[in-house]
């Protein structure tokens, strides 16, 4: 064993006698790697699948001067291809260019110095006769970062390697497998772990030859620094059954896409945007099934990166066959300034979840759970703001989001002098 050193590094010949000539070999150059190098990084084009026929480009990337770019398949010691240019192009893919790849390079200054090998990139080739594998992620809903997931890959039959694909990614998560089910744990989700997922399948006689990747699978991930958005609902949060209903999500930047999304459901539903801040999520023929509470969320430029979810809003159907509430105002329906104000909500029965509404007043919406057939609800200190149109409605313990209609409106006016 010869133990070389960067000095060792350089172009020999070898001086031999043949029938008592001395003969010259051709120079053949000794390169040594250098770990001081900084690590190149290997790409691959197109990073989708690829067919045979089709044209493949790898780049081999950088920082300085570089004398020769070596390109190596399956870890041979093979230095034939090289190129002076970071990129080498196959032109027509066939089974036999399937493999895993590395670049290595030398540098002008010291051109027989090689540093150490790139990542490395699998050129999987699309077999046809593969039958497609199925892919689920759990949970589905959004991520908060540190989260973990779970991704499922189901094959037609039992395969050897299964991969799992990152859209705009050339490296591949690679597991042995000898079921037809292969999970793959993400850990601790950061956002640099959003994105689109995907697998195939092969089998261990052509470990490159793989299977058509299945559907994609969306993860997004929550960035705990964007704004909240503001959710409301209209024309009103009461319903009738078979009905329209539309919620409005409003962020504070620039957004792309929002959602909706119901509670104890993981899928969210995309809205329709109205302009760069706003969006809007219609629900038609209103039934039992759509009542609930509801949040939104929406995303900017930055895809798979979403926000955090918005604050409740109640979706109740009204059910003609429920007693419609009594309201009334105590002491009267004109009120001084500063003076205190019931207003008070009555039902047949006991144990009620009152709602007191004010009209065009959405956000003042008030809330009381009561054992009593009836609640107030009081105005400590009377001011301009607190005049307008009110109404109530109940909904009984049974059925949560299932509601009585309204009650009568009942005005309330502020009587005093507006020093303004």
């Amino acid at each position: 064993m010869i133990i070389t050193t960067r000095t060792d590094a350089g172009i020999y010949k070898c001086l031999y006698n043949f029938a008592g000539i001395r003969q010259v070999t051709d120079p053949f150059e000794l390169l040594i790697r250098d770990p001081s190098f900084p690590k190149p990084v290997l790409s691959l084009e197109p990073m989708d699948e690829i067919t045979i026929g089709q044209r493949v480009t790898m780049r081999c990337g950088t920082q300085g001067e570089v004398k020769r770019f070596y390109l190596q398949k399956d870890n041979f010691q093979d230095w034939s291809i090289h190129s002076d240019m970071n990129m080498f192009t196959i032109s027509d893919v066939s089974n036999k260019d399937a493999g895993r790849y590395s670049c290595s390079y030398t540098s002008v200054r010291q051109p027989y110095l090689l540093s150490e090998p790139s990542n490395s990139v699998e050129l999987l080739l699309t077999d046809p006769q593969l039958l497609r594998p199925t892919i689920s992620i759990s949970p589905t809903r959004p991520l908060k970062v540190g989260e973990n997931i779970t991704i499922t890959c189901a094959f037609p039959e039992t395969p050897a390697l299964v991969y799992l694909h990152k859209a705009g990614e050339s490296t591949k998560t690679v597991q042995d497998s000898n079921a037809r089910v292969t999970k793959f744990y993400l850990r601790k989700i950061t956002l640099e772990g959003k994105g689109n997922y995907c697998c195939s399948w092969a089998q261990s006689r052509s470990p490159f030859l793989v299977s058509k990747c299945s559907n994609w699978v969306e993860l997004l991930v929550s960035d705990p620094y964007f704004p909240r958005p503001i959710i409301s609902l209209g024309p009103t949060e009461l319903v009738a059954f078979g009905g329209n209903v539309t919620f409005q999500c409003q962020s504070k930047k620039f957004s792309t896409r929002f959602y909706s999304q119901k509670s104890g459901e993981e899928m969210l539903q995309p809205c329709l945007g109205t302009d760069e801040t706003t969006a809007q999520c219609f629900v038609s023929n209103v039934d039992q099934a759509h009542t609930g509470e509801y949040s939104c969320r929406y995303s900017e430029s930055k895809p798979f990166i979403i926000s955090k979810t918005s604050e409740l809003v109640r979706l109740l159907m009204t059910d003609q066959n429920i007693a419609r509430p009594n309201i009334s105002l105590i002491p009267g329906y004109i009120a001084q300034l500063g003076s205190k104000v019931t207003i008070q909500c009555s039902a047949q029965g006991q144990s009620k979840r009152f709602y007191l509404h004010k009209a065009e007043d959405k956000k003042n919406l008030q809330i009381a759970v009561t054992n009593e057939d009836r609640k107030n609800f009081s105005i400590n200190k009377m001011d301009w703001e607190h005049g307008g149109s009110f109404y109530c409605s109940y909904t009984e313990p049974s059925q949560f989001f299932t509601s009585s209609e309204t009650s009568d409106r009942v005005e309330l006016f502020v009587l005093g002098e507006d020093t303004n």
